[in-house]
């Protein structure tokens, strides 16, 4: 019987030790790791290499906003060496799945949106990088929040995440979302829309927010802030 489908008790019976549900995976075959802790472009760059090092990978392909990496094998490899890379740099196998195709979201190239997911709140992409304007991005009877955001943007994701927790919280809230969508910072912002509003902003995510009436109520970087903002002019209304 192959290592891998021993009871749980007989590893450390035998003296061996293997991480639970530690398997062999066959070559010229494709897996899915699922990866928790990854926030940022240097994350998946260093999760990347971790495992292309490893002597059964051919490549992988790691995405932060994905929470993982598609392989591709050339040889025999143990589940528990991914594991391992993928500790080594400070963040944590999930899961491990054999695929047929590597998804969408983890393909050569694919960029994520910070916005992608949108069900079941109110939050739209306006731009992906086209000029907009802002006056025209009001929603009627809602506190209206303008997010600047970019696919290699780690704290955009985050700030998204958190930002769809909160819609689903409070339906006076809409979101309207302006995605810088090129690969790097150089290029999102030379986008038209980047220059017609980033001018003078530091960085992204960057917010804009007004309430229902109009009125001026964030501008700022910190997602925490910009929802403490908008509960405390809903407190006085």
């Amino acid at each position: 019987m192959p290592l891998a489908l021993l009871p749980a008790f007989l590893p450390a019976l035998l003296g061996l030790s293997l991480p639970a549900g530690a398997q062999t995976l066959a070559p010229s075959s494709k897996v899915v790791v699922h990866i928790d802790g990854m926030v940022c472009s240097d994350c998946q760059q260093a999760v990347t290499g971790a495992l292309e090092a490893l002597p059964f990978v051919q490549n992988a392909v790691t995405s932060f906003a994905a929470a993982g990496a598609c392989l591709s094998l050339s040889s025999p490899g143990e589940t528990a060496d991914i594991d391992q890379a993928v500790a080594d740099q400070g963040y944590t196998v999930t899961s491990i799945e054999a695929v047929d195709a590597c998804p969408v979201r983890l393909r050569p190239g694919h960029r994520i949106d910070p916005w992608e997911d949108t069900a079941g709140v109110d939050a739209v992409v306006v731009s992906h990088g086209e000029e907009v304007d802002l006056d025209a991005l009001q929603v009627p009877g809602k506190y209206s929040v303008i997010d600047f955001g970019a696919p290699w943007c780690g704290p955009c994701h985050a700030a998204a995440a958190a930002l769809r927790t909160y819609l689903r919280q409070h339906d006076d809230v809409a979101v309207r979302a302006i995605t810088l969508d090129a690969a790097d910072p150089q290029a999102s912002y030379a986008l038209p829309v980047a220059r017609q509003h980033l001018k003078w902003v530091a960085g992204i995510p960057w917010f804009l927010v007004t309430d229902p009436a109009g009125r001026s109520v964030y501008k700022g970087a910190d997602v925490d802030a910009l929802i403490d903002a908008i509960d405390q002019r809903r407190a006085r209304q």
